[in-house]
């Protein structure tokens, strides 16, 4: 009996430790290493080693071959897109996300604010049929000031978390087109907030456009964007402004069927 309760508790504190460190893993952006992991969380290096090796075989962590260090695998993923699919914003989302492809031909997405607000993350697609077309996989991890995602959730979020983002160095310079001076992006949010819609020009990626529409919750939270992306090629400056009537048209319907009501202009 005692040996029973003993292996209990020892079980209990392995998992309680393994998801300590999912979570811990979650907050990083590269893979981090055993020793740095177990100085974080306050665990022997062993301890930590131990628990990856489990997690691992799980598949929700991986080991890059090249750094050896550890981040989160494809099935913390496809647990998380299990839940999403239970998710109202998700289901509500979807059909909006095949009429968006369908009306502009060019691939469409919904994004998630990640919950610490530092980041996003895309949890739907649906592809262009172009043969040639920009593609990004489920679950990658977005910044916030370089895409069109991000500045739309960005612009209703409280005035200080621009300078969150930039004390935590997240302001990120990813093209030389990337608004990283905090000033100038204020004023680019406050554009967006005017016309209600985001736009980033090669921003992320050079080659690249995105346009994209907030998501609100029914308490006017705003939850993540849906958005058009593709080629500039094909994202001229001719189609922007038809692209934006589409894609705020949808983030508007994707908001009122999850409960949110705007307020009437005076």
């Amino acid at each position: 009996m005692g040996n029973s309760v003993s292996s209990d508790k020892a079980t209990i504190l392995s998992v309680e430790r393994a998801v300590i460190l999912l979570r811990k893993m979650s907050e990083e952006t590269t893979p981090i290493g055993v020793r740095e992991m177990a100085r974080i969380v306050g665990y022997s290096p062993s301890t930590v080693q131990k628990l990856l090796n489990s997690l691992e075989v799980q598949g929700l962590v991986r080991q890059d071959p090249d750094t050896e260090g550890y981040e989160l695998g494809l099935g913390i993923f496809r647990l998380g897109a299990s839940v999403l699919h239970q998710l109202d914003v998700h289901k509500v989302a979807r059909p909006r996300l095949q009429e968006l492809m369908e009306q502009t031909n060019e691939s469409s997405y919904l994004a998630l604010l990640t919950p610490n607000l530092k980041w996003y993350v895309f949890v739907d697609k649906v592809e262009s049929t172009h043969l040639l077309r920009w593609t990004a996989d489920l679950g990658a991890w977005r910044p916030m000031n370089c895409t069109a995602e991000g500045k739309a959730m960005l612009a209703h979020l409280p005035d200080d978390h621009l300078d969150y983002l930039e004390s935590e160095g997240l302001l990120r310079d990813s093209t030389p087109s990337s608004i990283t001076d905090p000033e100038e992006l204020r004023k680019e949010l406050e554009k967006v907030k005017e016309r209600g819609w985001a736009y980033s020009d090669e921003e992320f990626a050079e080659g690249v456009r995105a346009v994209a529409g907030p998501v609100f919750n029914y308490s006017g939270k705003v939850l993540g964007a849906v958005s058009v992306v593709g080629p500039t090629l094909r994202l001229t400056d001719d189609r922007i402004d038809d692209l934006s009537k589409i894609v705020n048209e949808k983030s508007k319907v994707i908001s009122e069927e999850l409960g949110f009501k705007e307020e009437p202009n005076d």
